[in-house]
């Protein structure tokens, strides 16, 4: 017997993973955050924003307090350069920015959940040959 999945059962499994990631996020921020120095971007601040008023108004008041790294025309440059590579796709410069700012400002960690062309893959930093921001998705095993 053979079955094709529709794209409403790819919606409700991308809705399912989206909760339980959001929900990992939460259990890092609770059960670790007290273990680092935390810092976020403007770009962070913009992400929270989005969606639902309630939600963002939630997410908004939890940064609220975190130190914000600025971004610089040497972080600027570095996406460019990410770009350019061909590492990371244009359609992901925001997920470039993201590594540049970590970088430029010597980050030890930069944790995601949601930047696909940085994440962790097989016990690898990433792929992308940076000195600084290993990168670390919440629940993963090489977290």
């Amino acid at each position: 017997m053979r079955a094709r999945v529709g794209p409403s059962v790819h919606q409700v499994l991308a809705a399912q993973i989206r909760v339980g990631s959001q929900q990992i996020a939460r259990d890092w921020w609770e059960l670790q955050k007290g273990d680092f120095q935390v810092y976020i971007s403007q770009l962070v601040l913009d992400e929270a924003r989005a969606g639902d008023a309630l939600a963002a108004g939630q997410r908004l008041r939890v940064l609220q307090p975190l130190p914000v790294l600025d971004i610089t025309p040497e972080v600027a440059e570095l996406t460019s350069d990410l770009l350019a590579s061909g590492k990371i796709p244009r359609k992901a410069a925001t997920d470039a920015a993201h590594i540049a700012i970590a970088a430029v400002h010597g980050m030890d960690f930069l944790l995601t959940c949601n930047c696909a062309h940085c994440q962790c893959r097989h016990g690898q930093s990433n792929r992308i040959d940076l000195p600084a921001a290993r990168v670390r998705m919440p629940g993963h095993p090489y977290a």
